[in-house]
């Protein structure tokens, strides 16, 4: 099981203002070589671990089918067969896409899904959760306050949506660390179906001049790293749109390392990129749906993107075993049940699971289909194999 680790800014900033220098040599001495060759040892030599998945979902048909006969609600099997891969990192990130405003919960078209929910995610071992996207305002402001309430109540992490001003600046960026390294998380969306957003109440939007001055702010803050998750594009498509093309390369040419992409419900390819001068950026355009009840070809799974970063010995931090992960949602009947789970897929091609033809037909296109996708366009970014014996995940 991995160590947990939830960091609000305002916290981080506690933490960061007492971790200011490194503890280079605790020992005086009047030789200057020896100095000089300790300041120039490596800094920190642990990785920290990453794993991002997409939209979690939750339509009418998924909330019947978690309630039970006494009127609770559980989710717990979504996660069966994850845990191996949500709590082999270090952090685990996903989108949130439904509001958490209380009774009544609904479906599509307006999000609102018990807090059981929530609770479930993070049990599965979830650590940061992003809400900024076009249903933020599914409730309206009370929705939106309600959802903040109940995962800060949980002590779960989150970005993208804020109260007021004054929270936003308080948490916004989302500075994380971890083994001495430091990154700045930053959530966007490129609307919220129409419906405005009520004064105090602030979602972040894609807006050149908000996003800078949050780039700049993450910069003040020395991180190693920005992250920027992002919610835009066309969806039901395999190809990034001429909006998100425009904007990715905008953010990756304006001080992001890493930008993860979602809304589409279809993943899309991802790209690891070095330039002549060993600068690297990560890229993924879409990472499809992590759960839901869309059964429709492509919306019926999605894909997560795992590496770590390390420390060289120049003191710079740099990206290492970059992969992906596919994994599709089995909807099911048991002993009168609807399950929904999701399989991990190179974990499920080394398990035999009692899976009706029409489930196992489902369940191949999908691994045609995305598997086709990324070996095809993928830069430098291959799929994790699973070990069955260590039940872990492995890059060949």
């Amino acid at each position: 099981m991995k160590e947990k680790l939830f960091i609000s800014c305002k916290k981080s900033l506690i933490l960061i203002s007492t971790i200011t220098c490194f503890n280079i040599s605790c020992q005086e001495t009047n030789d200057y070589k020896k100095e000089e060759l300790s300041i120039k040892t490596p800094i920190i030599d642990d990785e920290v671990s990453f794993l991002f998945m997409g939209d979690f979902m939750q339509h009418g048909p998924q909330i019947k089918a978690a309630k039970d006969s006494m009127g609770n609600y559980n989710y717990d099997h979504y996660f069966e067969y994850t845990s191996s891969l949500i709590n082999s990192v270090d952090f685990a990130i996903a989108n949130l896409e439904v509001t958490l405003a209380g009774k009544p919960y609904s479906g599509y078209p307006r999000f609102c899904a018990p807090d059981e929910y929530a609770i479930a995610i993070q049990n599965a071992g979830f650590d940061i959760l992003t809400t900024s996207n076009n249903h933020s305002n599914d409730r309206g402001s009370d929705g939106l306050v309600r959802t903040i309430n109940v995962l800060d109540s949980l002590n779960f992490t989150h970005l993208g949506t804020y109260k007021d001003s004054v929270e936003r600046r308080d948490n916004s960026p989302l500075i994380i660390e971890k083994k001495g390294i430091k990154l700045a998380l930053l959530n966007y969306t490129y609307g919220t179906n129409g419906l405005d957003t009520k004064y105090p109440n602030i979602v972040n939007m894609i807006d050149e001049d908000v996003i800078l001055q949050d780039i700049q702010i993450s910069k003040e803050k020395n991180v190693d790293k920005i992250i920027v998750i992002i919610h835009w594009g066309s969806e039901y498509l395999s190809f990034p749109d001429k909006y998100q093309k425009k904007w990715g390369e905008w953010l990756l040419s304006n001080g992001a390392d890493i930008v993860i992409g979602g809304h589409p419900h279809w993943v899309q390819p991802a790209e690891y990129r070095k330039d002549s001068l060993n600068n690297e950026k990560i890229i993924i355009w879409s990472l499809g749906n992590i759960i839901s009840n869309q059964r429709r070809e492509h919306t019926d799974g999605g894909s997560s993107l795992q590496f770590s970063l390390y420390r060289d010995t120049n003191g710079e931090v740099k990206f290492k075993n970059i992969g992906y992960h596919l994994h599709w949602v089995w909807l099911y009947n048991k002993d009168n049940l609807t399950r929904y789970q999701i399989l991990p897929i190179s974990k499920v091609e080394k398990l035999t699971l009692e899976m009706d033809e029409k489930s196992k037909n489902e369940l191949n296109k999908f691994i045609d289909n995305e598997r086709s996708l990324y070996i095809d366009n993928n830069i430098e970014i291959p799929e994790f194999q699973y070990n069955l014996k260590s039940d872990s995940y492995y890059l060949e």
